[in-house]
C-alpha cells in the first residue's frame, strides 16, 4: 500500500513576515551565541506560541513547530544566495567593466533579513575569526569566541591566523569556517579546497561505531597506503593541531616560510611510523610553544595540551584521487571512495552528514575548509 504525505500549510507573504519578525525578536531561537539558546523549553515554548499566532493557512492547514524551522531554514538559504548575488555585483562593478548591474536584490524580504548580513556574509575569503555552527535544523548560526570555551578552545586556539603563522605556514593558506552543509553554502568556500576538518561531540555512540568499524576493517584486510602522511595522537588534546598536521602533511602544494617549524616536523619525520611521529610530536617545543600561546590573539584561553575534553578534530584529504579520513585515535586512516581536488568538500560532507546522523540531538559540530585564498 501507498503511504500519502500529510498536506503541509501552504505560506503567505503575511505570514512569512511574522516568521521573520519573530526571529529577529527573538534571536536564541537561531543564535547560539546568545545566552537562552541552549533552555530548550524556551526556544519550544516561543516556538508554539508562533504556531499559534501563525494561525491555519490558507488550505486549513495548522502551522507546526517543524514548519517553521523549514520556513526558517528556506528562508535564511534564500537569503544566502541572494547575498551572495549582490555582493558578486558589488565586485563586479568595482571592478570597472563598464557594465550595469542591479546593486540590489529585489527579493521582497532581503531587507526583513539583513540583520542576518552579519552572521551569514558571503566573501572570496574569509580569517579564521568568523565563527559558524550549524544547528539542529541545518541553519548556520554565528559562534563566536563567546561561547563556552569547551566548545571552541581547541578549534580557536588551532585555527587561528597567529598558530598558523607561528608553525610557518605560506600566507596563501587559511582556514576557514564552513557555513553549512548546503550546496548553495558550499559553494561560497574560496577553492581549491585541499583539506576539511570535523569537529564533533566524541559521544558513546561515536565510540561504539568507531570500534564496530575497526573491527570490520581489520576484519576484511584493510590496509591503506603506505605514503599517506599519518600521525597517531599520544597527547591528550592535541588532535586538533594532528588534524592540522594531516591536512598540510598530504598536500604537496603548500608552501611554507623560511624555518618553518611545521616544515621541520614534517621533513624529520618522513621515514616515521605513525606511532614515531606521535612520539616526536610529544618532544617538539616550537608546535607545542605555538599551541600554547595562540590564544594571545583572541579572547578564549587555549586549553592545556593535557587537559581532558570532549571535542575532537579528524581530517579530510585527497590523494591520489581518494577521499581519506584522517584520526589520530584510530589505528589507521580510513578510505571514503573516489574524489578529487573540485569535489572534495562536496564528497567530505556526505561523511559529515553520517556523523550528525549517529548523534541527531548533537549540536557541536563544526567544519573547517583548508583553502587558498587570492
Amino acid at each position: 500500500m501507498t503511504s500519502v504525505k500529510a498536506p503541509k500549510p501552504v505560506w503567505d507573504t503575511g505570514r512569512e513576515i511574522m516568521l521573520i519578525e519573530c526571529f529577529q525578536e527573538n534571536p536564541f531561537l537561531w543564535d547560539n551565541t546568545n545566552g537562552n539558546y541552549f533552555k530548550k523549553n524556551m526556544r519550544n515554548t516561543k516556538l508554539q506560541e508562533l504556531c499559534q499566532n501563525l494561525g491555519f493557512a490558507k488550505n486549513g492547514i495548522m502551522f507546526t513547530e517543524d514548519d517553521v524551522k523549514m520556513k526558517w531554514k528556506i528562508l535564511r538559504g534564500s537569503f544566502v544566495r541572494e547575498l551572495k548575488k549582490v555582493e558578486t555585483v558589488g565586485r563586479i562593478s568595482a571592478s570597472g567593466s563598464g557594465q550595469m548591474y542591479a546593486s540590489h536584490s529585489r527579493w521582497q524580504h532581503f531587507d526583513r533579513l539583513a540583520f542576518l548580513r552579519d552572521y551569514l556574509r558571503p566573501r572570496n575569503s574569509w580569517s579564521s575569526d568568523e565563527r559558524f555552527h550549524q544547528d539542529s535544523d541545518g541553519s548556520p548560526v554565528a559562534t563566536p569566541e563567546t561561547r563556552p570555551a569547551l566548545r571552541t578552545c581547541r578549534r580557536d586556539s588551532v585555527m587561528n591566523p597567529q598558530f598558523v603563522q607561528q608553525l610557518g605556514v605560506g600566507t596563501r593558506w587559511q582556514f576557514g569556517d564552513v557555513l553549512g552543509l548546503e550546496p548553495e553554502l558550499l559553494l561560497m568556500v574560496p577553492r581549491p579546497v585541499v583539506a576539511a576538518l570535523l569537529l564533533f561531540p566524541v559521544s558513546e555512540k561515536y565510540e561504539t561505531y568507531r570500534q564496530e568499524e575497526e573491527e570490520r576493517l581489520e576484519a576484511d584486510g584493510y590496509s591503506p597506503p603506505k605514503h599517506l602522511y599519518f600521525v597517531k595522537q599520544t597527547i591528550e588534546n592535541a588532535c586538533g593541531t594532528i588534524g592540522l598536521i594531516h591536512a598540510i602533511g598530504n598536500n604537496k602544494n603548500i608552501d611554507f616560510a623560511e624555518n618553518s617549524a611545521l616544515k621541520l616536523f614534517l621533513d624529520s619525520t618522513v621515514g616515521m611510523t605513525p606511532e614515531e611521529r606521535g612520539r616526536q610530536l610529544e618532544k617538539d617545543t616550537s608546535i607545542r610553544a605555538s599551541h600554547e600561546s595562540s590564544a594571545q590573539e583572541g579572547q578564549t584561553e587555549a586549553p592545556s595540551l593535557d587537559k581532558k575534553v570532549d571535542l575532537h578534530f579528524v581530517a579530510f584529504v585527497n590523494v591520489d584521487g581518494v577521499l581519506y579520513e584522517l584520526d589520530g585515535r584510530k589505528p589507521f586512516p580510513i578510505a571514503h571512495g573516489n574524489t578529487s581536488e573540485d569535489a572534495l568538500l562536496e564528497d567530505a560532507t556526505a561523511v559529515f552528514r553520517q556523523y550528525m546522523q549517529r548523534d541527531p540531538e548533537e549540536l557541536r559540530f563544526t567544519v573547517i575548509a583548508l583553502s587558498a585564498v587570492s
